[in-house]
């Protein structure tokens, strides 16, 4: 029913727990698909040790499994794209190999996709932070003592949603094979995917919300996420741009002006990063949603000045890590 695709760079310390959480999953007769993007440390010898170690646990379960060693760093979505290639079962897992999945995610995601109507392309989920040792930091979703998501989360119909917030938890999506070959996959000439894979589905499919806590999702340093917050971001905002256009492409005039709620949020973190000509940009394209603010108006008139702010928000987001969580 399930393929999971595992996708490794530079995570020699989490990848064996990683694997094993796959393996010890409550379900069996599935593909495990493991794809290194060229490692620049000994992940490659750690996930061989580990194939060799559970060769008679992956037997028992049924669990099919490839082995992909990319030559060359070619990132996430190409990556990606090469396992999903490969994939056979009904639905697919993204999986970085540096979260754990908890042992009922697939036997409740399945069991939950199963029992909805055909147009229900994606189950996904509550998510614990933890840190890079493993120590737990907060929730994706904030719970109640019952480990329930205190706020209602968008379920079914979720594009309106979509336009106006990041809300949904990546890593613990299961998704419909059939719908991300109809979309070809993931969108190589992005810098990430999700914000991609959402703008083009949720249009057309519903998505279903599982209220459990499947998967504990590891804050490391160097995360692709991370990259977003970094002085000078300019692929990622390059992607985001790219994303924004498809959408705009595709709405309806109420639909772009809920999507410039995010346009706007991109545009201050395009100035707080220093990437001045991505203010721009962001600037044009709430020109044509119709949707420009006077403070993005402020904040566009700042940017030709080039003010030095990145040290100040690199403080204000420590900050509110710390509030968080």
């Amino acid at each position: 029913m399930v393929s999971v695709i595992a996708l490794c760079y530079n995570h020699e310390e989490y990848v064996q727990e990683a694997l094993l959480s796959v393996v010890e999953q409550d379900f069996s007769h599935f593909q495990l698909i493991i794809v290194d993007d060229a490692s620049q440390d000994k992940s490659v010898a750690e996930i061989e040790y580990f194939l060799q170690k559970n060769q008679e646990k992956l037997a028992e379960k049924y669990i099919e499994t490839t082995f992909i060693r990319n030559e060359k760093n070619i990132g996430n979505c190409k990556s990606f794209n090469k396992a999903l290639a490969l994939a056979t079962q009904k639905y697919v897992i993204d999986f970085s190999t540096d979260d754990i999945l908890l042992p009922q995610r697939l036997k409740k995601q399945v069991e939950m996709l199963e029992k909805l109507p055909n147009h229900y392309a994606v189950c996904f989920s509550n998510a614990q932070l933890i840190s890079h040792d493993k120590k737990p930091l907060c929730y994706h979703y904030p719970i109640n003592s019952e480990g329930r998501a205190i706020e209602k989360i968008p379920s079914g119909d979720i594009y309106a949603e979509i336009l106006q917030r990041y809300f949904v938890c990546t890593p613990t999506m299961l998704i419909k094979r059939e719908v991300l070959l109809a979309i070809g996959g993931y969108d190589e000439t992005l810098s990430y995917e999700d914000f991609d894979f959402w703008i083009r589905t949720a249009r057309h499919y519903h998505y279903a919300y599982l209220d459990e806590v499947t998967t504990l999702k590891r804050i490391v340093k160097n995360s692709l996420s991370s990259h977003f917050f970094q002085k000078r971001p300019v692929s990622f905002l390059h992607s985001t741009h790219k994303v924004f256009a498809k959408a705009i492409a595709q709405n309806t005039p109420y639909e772009n002006q809920l999507l410039a709620k995010q346009i706007r949020y991109y545009l201050r973190l395009a100035f707080f990063t220093q990437t001045f000509e991505y203010v721009s940009l962001f600037y044009a394209q709430l020109q044509v949603c119709r949707s420009v603010d006077f403070l993005s108006l402020i904040i566009k008139q700042l940017s030709r000045w080039k003010v030095p702010v990145y040290r100040l928000y690199r403080w204000y987001k420590k900050w509110q890590t710390l509030a968080l969580c």
